[in-house]
């Protein structure tokens, strides 16, 4: 379920599911380049727990300039190298942030690179969000097929 942040005024914080790692598995099945300028996971707080959190991903990055801590270094895609963008040739990229410790998490945020990557259509369109307390067993606690489109720069929030 997508619901734009100002829509949540007013409305219960949903309840928060807990975990050490949570991580975004695409799962588009398509092959190529993939381009996320920046993932948030939102506490009941609004904080933004993952920012500055250790990050990994299972794709080579296209370049150092496109490395994957950028996809949670809390900068807005001002540009196309505040974007994490992966090698050609990578199909459904994982992306794990560990929290070092359990956070609740109610939502989670995803934004699409800038224009000047040029790359918009390689935001991912389907995915699972996956939870874990040890990186061996993960439970999919939302999963999301065939988004609509992105346009460059939108930010997208979904309830968990």
């Amino acid at each position: 379920m997508m619901l734009a942040r100002k829509s949540l005024g007013g409305l219960p914080t949903p309840p928060a599911i807990s975990g050490r790692y949570f991580r975004l598995k695409c799962t588009d099945g398509r092959t190529g380049y993939y381009a996320i300028a920046e993932l948030r996971f939102i506490d009941a707080t609004e904080s933004n727990v993952a920012q500055g959190k250790p990050v990994t991903t299972t794709a080579w990055r296209l370049s150092a300039s496109y490395d994957i801590p950028k996809i949670v270094d809390g900068v807005t895609a001002d540009s196309h190298t505040n974007t994490y963008i992966s090698a050609s040739g990578q199909t459904n990229p994982i992306i794990t942030v560990d929290f070092g410790g359990a956070k609740n998490i109610v939502r989670y945020q995803l934004v699409a690179p800038h224009p000047a990557a040029s790359i918009p259509g390689n935001m991912t369109r389907s995915w699972d969000i996956q939870k874990s307390d040890d990186q061996v067993l993960w439970e999919t606690v939302h999963t999301v097929t065939n988004d609509p489109a992105w346009t460059s720069l939108e930010e997208r929030e979904y309830v968990l």
